[in-house]
């Protein structure tokens, strides 16, 4: 492969269609370390084989997930994650598909443990950034995360919509 044929090769795949999903699901007990640990370790060999990137925020029970690849492959781990009986309250908070630069291309799944007062943290400083602690690359993307997470937005939220 010559050199412009790499280089037209990497802008390809840079923008390629991609299927973008987010969501967030409660486990119904925490997992053990090494079961979550084993459970990671399948989840990238599984993505790395399926060209799917992305990031997961789990706080012991909630967990939020963005995944990103072909739409094929996509819609297809999305239904295994609906079905899997270890996610309960499924909840699709966004979904982009189209020529998109991935967000998570080095990860085929990033990982974070976190508690929910440091998710809030993040939602809450999005757009905060300083030169020793760049914003994470997830932060934007959960931002309508705050309505579930801040027991006072979520009070508000609610009221809101009951009228």
């Amino acid at each position: 492969m010559t050199t412009v044929e790499a280089i037209e090769t990497a802008i390809a795949a840079e923008h390629q269609v991609l299927l973008r999903i987010m969501y967030s699901s409660v486990m119904p007990r925490a997992m053990r370390k090494r079961d979550l640990k084993e459970l990671l370790d399948q989840c990238v060999a599984n993505n790395e084989r399926n060209d799917i990137t992305g990031a997961l925020m789990v706080d012991g029970l909630l967990n939020i997930q963005y995944i990103e690849g072909p739409e094929a492959a996509v819609k297809t781990l999305w239904e295994r994650i609906v079905q899997d009986t270890r996610h309960h309250l499924v909840v699709q908070l966004y979904e982009e598909a189209g020529a998109l630069p991935r967000l998570f291309g080095q990860w085929a799944m990033l990982y974070g443990q976190t508690s929910r007062a440091e998710m809030l943290s993040l939602i809450r400083n999005a757009d905060s950034h300083t030169n020793t602690l760049p914003r994470p690359a997830w932060s934007l993307a959960i931002a309508p995360l705050i309505i579930l997470l801040d027991p006072a937005h979520s009070q508000a939220y609610f009221n809101a919509s009951a009228q």
